[in-house]
């Protein structure tokens, strides 16, 4: 029996069981690993999606400094409207998505980014709500697909949608999930930006920058109700303490969430206060590199962020001073790590 034959009986299904999802993921990519297979028949089985109608598709890339081939379901924008028109009508207003003017991007980011084509997304339902949604694609980097039209302004108006959907209907989409317009069908290896998840370029030797994964998750965090640093930062691995965000995990399992000009880091916060506790127990990087070593095994760059956090907070049990706060952690001094 071909692959056709078997995967007939499902073609125009949005409501698929856990198992007839797996078959067709295992069907059309056969030499993904299982867990992925896991993970994306559950995002199908969960959201009414059909990898058949080209709602998901799983993408192999390669991690440059594993030199590993790694797995990620990837959702294209048709899935997204998919799933946000089932919770809420609503309709795309001012002509949008469209990229944006200077006036817009002065108005709204606070200067022109001449680095970066930037778009924007207005979406307002029938009750009059209205959700505006930003995103950008850098002008140096070139998308996936150009031979067949897509082009950079296209990546941008993509990104400003999914930020518009998501907040006209929150908590609707996946979260942790990478999107494109359309998706590669058969298996390639893949350049995908790993913060933001859209994919870059494809090719059997394309590679990215990127960590090995610390967790597998792609929701978010569940509150821990353990207590770092004295408590001063609420549920740090909650939400953002300097933002007030609730923490996303992306694909190598590291926090981080969305903003109108970018992406906020976990471990760009956290650098600051790591230096003010470092300094005030009078060590420096290499020490705090050689207790995270004998601690865990791993340098301080490869630990999770919770080991990171536990770090910290054992050794400010130690500062004979008064701890640091939010107001002096917030500027940092430099890469301490």
């Amino acid at each position: 029996m071909t692959q056709e034959t078997r995967l007939q009986r499902y073609q125009g299904h949005t409501v698929l069981t856990k198992d007839e999802a797996t078959e067709i993921l295992q069907t059309i990519w056969p030499k993904a690993p299982a867990n992925e297979v896991y993970k994306a028949a559950l995002i199908c089985q969960t959201y009414g999606l059909n990898p058949l109608m080209h709602h998901l598709a799983l993408v192999p890339f390669k991690n440059k400094k594993t030199e590993q081939v790694e797995w990620v379901p990837i959702m294209t924008m048709k899935a997204t409207r998919l799933i946000a028109a089932r919770k809420k009508a609503f309709s795309y207003i001012e002509d949008t998505p469209r990229l944006m003017t200077d006036e817009e991007q002065q108005t709204i980011l606070g200067e022109i980014d001449r680095t970066k084509l930037w778009a924007i997304t207005i979406l307002k339902d029938t009750q009059g709500n209205i959700a505006r949604g930003y995103g950008f694609w850098p002008k140096a980097a070139e998308p996936l697909g150009t031979e067949n039209g897509n082009t950079k302004a296209n990546m941008a108006m993509i990104r400003s949608e999914r930020q518009a959907v998501d907040r006209m209907v929150p908590d609707a989409l996946p979260h942790g999930v990478e999107v494109m317009e359309d998706l590669p069908m058969s298996p390639i290896v893949t350049t995908v930006e790993p913060m933001s998840g859209e994919v870059l370029e494809a090719g059997i030797e394309a590679e990215i920058e990127g960590e090995e994964p610390e967790e597998t998750e792609t929701s978010v965090p569940e509150p821990s109700g353990v207590t770092y640093l004295a408590g001063q930062y609420g549920d740090m691995l909650t939400t953002c303490w300097e933002h007030g965000e609730p923490w996303q995990i992306d694909k190598f399992g590291h926090l981080f969430h969305k903003m109108p000009e970018g992406y906020c880091n976990f471990r760009d916060r956290i650098k600051p206060i790591t230096e003010k506790v470092a300094i005030a127990v009078g060590i420096d990087a290499n020490e705090v590199n050689e207790r995270a070593k004998k601690a865990n095994g791993k340098p301080w760059s490869k630990l999770s962020e919770q080991s990171q956090l536990e770090i910290l907070t054992s050794l400010s049990a130690h500062i004979s001073v008064a701890p640091i706060n939010k107001e002096n952690g917030e500027e940092g001094q430099g890469e301490l790590l």
